[in-house]
């Protein structure tokens, strides 16, 4: 299996691994498949191989998700935090779809909780005048 070798700089066991989770990649046509999903990894985490390597090591059962319904939703949550920082990237994407769904509610809503303590005024500041009173 050249190809995990050359691209990811593998060796045989970690070659050994990824085929266990999915042995079809000993096919042509899963190569081509798989090679467009290491494409896709190096492209979003900027061409950084040792990042592609650690995401598919760490969770090789991504292998076998869709890139549009699986990993481009994902992706784009990702992005919308802003970080560039690959080792959260990687971390975010090693884990569980549980746990994304809770880090991402938790940052939304702390975003959320943030804005709203710094941008409400304080009881204390809050002045009316006579047109806002009932008659």
């Amino acid at each position: 299996m050249t190809y995990l070798e050359e691209v990811l700089d593998m060796n045989e066991t970690e070659v050994r691994t990824i085929l266990s989770t999915m042995p079809g990649l000993k096919y042509v046509r899963s190569n081509k498949m798989f090679e467009r999903k290491v494409t896709y990894f190096n492209a979003e985490l900027q061409n950084v191989t040792s990042a592609t390597k650690a995401i598919l090591m760490g969770r090789p059962s991504l292998l076998q998700c869709s890139i549009k319904q699986g990993w481009e939703p994902r992706m784009q949550q990702i992005r919308a935090v802003g970080t560039d920082d690959l080792q959260q990237v990687i971390a975010l994407f090693l884990m569980s779809d549980n746990e994304f769904q809770a880090w991402t509610l938790k940052k939304k809503y702390t975003e959320t909780i943030d804005f709203l303590r710094t941008s409400t005024p304080t009881p204390s500041s809050v002045q009316f005048s006579e047109d806002d009173l009932d008659s």
